[in-house]
């Protein structure tokens, strides 16, 4: 079964991907402000420079959607080097450091561009993580129509920018609405001390105020740790849990938007970047831009394709009633404002914006 799986997302991925492509005119998206100029805008005049650049693969080995853009010759090499006409070139590695320490890796110049995950740096820039506020964003789509709003754009632009960072587009890293585990969970009393595995602040916080007893674990820890009895269930996306074999241990996959929404981003050392030529600039940002809409398109059958593997197998997939639904949005208020105290002077401005994307 999971070999047939694996063969449909491929296909899936592959005629996703290739539809994108099909369409290589720049964005009309607006840029951040510091990015120099509007998307859409042609090309610089060549000046004639080369560059070749270390990238930080985050997301290896994943060839989900999120992931294999980041690949050696996938679609993030292939579109900059077309973009640059050959002169920017990568040199792409697998997972140089932990996800936590990846902001400050490339911030300090040591990779100057990575495929971020900006949930592993949520303590530190809470604000950056709204999407996983509990109960908002109900699907990707939303998302990221959400982060190529002008407005917030500007915001990623400004926060990253102050950590070193120049922000070049958004990554989507999946829909978290799924709870891999031991049992049902289809009532908010289910969570009671429940020992389940989260990832970020904003959900370890959320799932507290459920009852539950939140642990923080590497993805890749997650089945043993199952296994072994450290966590009872793992909260993650349906691609994800597959890949790392939550299938072997989960008895149900429960259904509940208490973090909707792994965030992720395509980053460049804000050092690196401002020493680019003008024309190569050009090229990163239309390259990330580009990337970016073929991930999100390839996200969405993707997860279509997970869906009806969850549908057709033996691990029922359960949700709670709509009563249980208020219940738990209402104990999980507090996440919003607790959020709010961290998040700076930009929170408030992050949910008047991101409230315009979510019905």
């Amino acid at each position: 079964m999971r070999k047939l799986l694996l063969v449909l997302v491929t296909l899936v991925l592959v005629g996703t991907l290739a539809a994108c492509a099909a369409d290589t005119a720049p964005t009309t998206t607006p840029s951040a402000p510091s990015a120099g100029s509007a998307a859409g805008s042609p090309m610089p005049e060549s000046s004639g420079e080369t560059a070749t650049w270390t990238m930080n693969w985050g997301y290896a080995p994943a060839m989900s959607a999120d992931g294999a853009a980041g690949a050696p010759d996938g679609r993030f090499e292939q579109t900059l080097l077309e973009k640059s006409g050959g002169r920017f070139k990568l040199d792409i590695r697998e997972s140089m450091v932990p996800r936590e320490q990846e902001l400050d890796f490339i911030a300090s110049n040591k990779a100057q561009l990575g495929d971020m995950s900006i949930t592993y740096v949520a303590g530190t820039y809470p604000l950056l993580d709204f999407g996983a506020l509990p109960f908002r964003f109900t699907d990707l789509y939303q998302y990221e129509a959400c982060m190529n709003d002008p407005e917030m754009i500007a915001i990623f632009d400004e926060v990253l920018r102050d950590a070193g960072i120049q922000y070049l587009a958004s990554l989507p890293s999946g829909n978290m609405k799924f709870i891999w585990g031991k049992e049902e969970l289809t009532t908010v009393a289910d969570f009671k001390d429940y020992k389940l595995r989260t990832t970020g602040a904003i959900a370890t916080k959320a799932f507290q105020l459920l009852g539950a007893a939140p642990v923080s674990i590497p993805g890749p820890e997650m089945a043993d740790a199952m296994y072994r009895g450290v966590v009872d269930a793992c909260v993650t996306t349906l691609d994800y849990g597959m890949e790392q074999g939550l299938d072997s241990f989960s008895k149900a996959i429960s259904v509940w938007s208490v973090m909707p929404v792994i965030s992720g981003a395509w980053c460049a050392s804000a050092e690196a970047y401002d020493a680019l030529p003008p024309d190569l600039q050009w090229a990163l940002r239309e390259t990330a831009r580009e990337v970016s809409r073929q991930q999100y398109y390839a996200a969405v059958p993707e997860f279509a394709a997970y869906s009806a593997w969850a549908g057709s197998s033996d691990i029922p997939m359960v949700s709670p009633n709509q009563a249980e639904v208020l219940k738990a949005r209402e104990l999980t208020a507090a996440t919003v404002d607790d959020w709010l105290q961290t998040a700076g002077p930009y929170g408030q401005d992050v949910i008047d914006i991101s409230a315009k994307y979510i019905p």
